[in-house]
């Protein structure tokens, strides 16, 4: 990757001489519902690849790294998820004019919408993520398959300038869309509409890079007691009260999984019980919540209980848990989570 003088916000961008990047690890593998967005631009009339999905580059094959958005050798966009179909969206008119542009692609179990410079280009039906591990930037294999006006290289090398990758776990609105578009004024306003939807990732491109924003993904404590009992040696730990403690994590966390895994450590000898990891449609303190559950928690009878999904009693465990040992937790599955917030709340350390 190089360095683009002329990037859109006074900040670096990437230049893909014919190389590439990637961003791991599983950021839409599997999703239901998911958005992913960044700038571009080029006047390449070879065409490449903006982004794909697949493994890491060591282990590629042509079955391992799926176009998800791509420049054709028309000079038009097209954009889809990477599930294996190649029915593409298009743009109507080419981007490879030299000028910087905006594209999102947002989907959900119903839909899927490309965007350019703020408004839809196009919308087919919803389709799921494939299971990948990670994005690729600047490349896809298409060499042997059909991909429509498919890029001359056959690893879809991409030609041009690219920056401000920003990764979402729901699909964005048209009205966040066109939002984020009409914040290009400056890079300020425009870092602050990305960050107000609440990305996953979001990362600028330059100096030989891709930068994650250190404002985005942070966890909110409050009244959490942190590193005060070490589960090993170097570890720390946060303590929570049972009444007013709680974390916040990031938005939108397992909102449109279809595979989710969560695993933590605990401790506790509290015989009230609570809740270990839990999701709201709103933060605690922001009102009563409409929609949400307990992920994982442990019961008055001091047992760990856990499930995704709000159907039929959750597993449990045989044998209580609260006996101020540290026990460790894995819950993995397959579910269909709608909730935004999650959050941490119990009277375990």
């Amino acid at each position: 990757m190089g360095y683009d003088a002329t990037r859109p916000f006074g900040e670096p961008a990437a230049t893909f001489p014919r190389n590439y990047s990637t961003v791991g690890s599983y950021p839409v593998s599997g999703a239901r519902t998911a958005s992913i967005e960044l700038w571009f631009k080029t006047s390449s009339t070879t065409g490449g690849a903006l982004l794909a999905t697949g493994t890491p580059w060591s282990n590629t094959n042509s079955q391992d790294s799926v176009p998800v958005l791509y420049v054709g050798t028309d000079g038009k966009l097209r954009g889809r998820v990477s599930d294996g179909q190649m029915a593409m969206i298009t743009s109507t008119n080419p981007v490879n004019d030299g000028n910087w542009h905006h594209t999102v692609l947002a989907t959900s179990s119903s839909s899927q919408t490309l965007y350019l410079d703020g408004s839809a280009v196009g919308t087919q039906p919803g389709a799921d993520w494939d299971v990948h591990e990670q994005l690729h930037v600047g490349w896809a294999t298409t060499e042997e398959s059909e991909w429509p006006a498919e890029p001359v290289d056959a690893d879809g090398r991409f030609e041009g300038s690219l920056t401000h990758l920003a990764l979402y776990r729901r699909a964005l609105t048209p009205a966040q869309v066109s939002g984020h578009y009409a914040a290009r004024t400056s890079q300020d306003n425009y870092k602050n509409a990305v960050r107000a939807d609440a990305p996953h990732g979001f990362f600028s491109f330059g100096q030989g890079a891709a930068v994650r924003d250190p404002q985005v993904g942070n966890a909110t404590f409050t009244n959490v007691q942190l590193d005060t009992k070490l589960m090993t040696r170097n570890g720390t730990s946060g303590t929570f009260n049972g009444t007013s403690s709680h974390t916040k994590l990031p938005e939108w966390q397992l909102h449109g999984r279809a595979q989710l895994s969560t695993d933590l450590w605990f401790n506790t000898t509290s015989q009230a019980g609570g809740v270990l990891l839990g999701t709201s449609d709103r933060a605690i303190g922001d009102g009563t919540p409409q929609a949400g559950r307990a992920v994982l928690y442990i019961g008055a009878d001091g047992k760990l209980r856990g499930r995704y999904g709000s159907s039929g009693e959750p597993p449990s465990t045989v044998e209580p848990v609260n006996d101020g040992q540290w026990h460790h937790v894995a819950l993995a599955g397959w579910a269909r989570a709608r909730c935004s917030t999650w959050t941490a709340r119990s009277s375990a350390t």
